[in-house]
């Protein structure tokens, strides 16, 4: 799995330009306005209310709210899941996988190559 650090330095390589807003859901709500084409976060610190309601308007528009660590270890998008099954009751409620808001699934499979070449 890559590190924070090393995920910003080859996006930039890839060409990607970095816009940055508070909160997560201002966050997503960027991606569903089309003001930025990717919001992506590699740690766990939002929680599952922060994206529920933006993953189902995504959804209707054709994009998803997927699950970092999932998505890059299957080398293809793994939507967040809101039941999962879990031994610690206080880790369901965090996206502790990180996240990656697209309306463009495109843009999620070609960033998932680059990252995995």
């Amino acid at each position: 799995i890559l590190e924070n650090g090393v995920i910003v330095h080859r996006d930039r390589v890839f060409g990607f330009v970095f816009a940055f807003a508070a909160g997560a859901g201002h966050k997503a709500l960027k991606v569903i306005t089309w003001e930025v084409d990717l919001y992506l976060l590699s740690k766990g610190s939002t929680f599952k209310w922060d994206t529920c309601a933006p993953q189902a308007i995504l959804r209707s528009l054709g994009g998803d709210i997927y699950s970092y660590r999932g998505s890059i270890s299957e080398c293809k998008p793994i939507p967040l899941c809101y039941q999962e099954v879990s031994n610690e009751v206080d880790n369901t409620k965090c996206n502790r996988n990180g996240l990656i808001a697209v309306r463009d699934l495109g843009l999620l499979e070609d960033l998932l190559k680059k990252l995995t070449e």
